[in-house]
C-alpha cells in the first residue's frame, strides 16, 4: 500500500551515468570497427596456410622418400655389376660366361634406366 517515493533528481542522475556508459560503449565499438572480421580472416588464412604447408612437408618427404629408394637401388645394381664382372673372371665354360654376360648387360640396363629416371626427375 505504501510505495517508496520516487526521487526524480537521483533518478535523473542515474538516467546520465547511464547514458555516458552507453555513449562510451558505442565510441569503443567504433573505434574497434572491423577489426574482429579482420582477425577472423586472417585466422582462416593461417589455418590454410598451416595445411598447405603441411602437404609440402608431406611431397617432400615422399620425394626424399623415392630418392632414397632410387640411390638403395642404384647402389645395389652398382654392387651386382662388380660380382658379375668378377664372377665373369671366374667363369669355367662358354654357358656360364654367357649367363653372366647376360645378367651384367641386364644390370648395365637398369642402371641407365634409373640415370634416365632420375634426369627426367630433375
Amino acid at each position: 500500500m505504501f510505495s517508496k517515493p520516487i526521487d526524480h533528481p537521483a533518478q535523473i542522475k542515474l538516467l546520465i551515468q547511464i547514458q555516458q556508459l552507453n555513449d562510451q560503449l558505442y565510441k569503443i565499438e567504433e573505434q574497434r570497427g572491423d577489426l574482429p572480421r579482420v582477425i577472423a580472416q586472417f585466422e582462416l588464412q593461417i589455418a590454410e596456410l598451416k595445411e598447405k604447408l603441411a602437404a609440402q612437408k608431406e611431397r617432400i618427404e615422399a620425394y626424399e622418400r623415392a630418392i632414397e629408394k632410387q640411390q638403395s637401388s642404384e647402389r645395389e645394381t652398382k654392387d651386382t655389376i662388380t660380382t658379375c664382372e668378377k664372377q665373369q673372371k671366374e667363369a669355367k665354360n662358354d654357358q656360364e660366361y654367357d649367363m653372366i654376360t647376360r645378367a651384367l648387360e641386364l644390370a648395365k640396363l637398369q642402371i641407365t634406366l634409373l640415370e634416365k629416371k632420375k634426369k627426367r626427375s630433375m
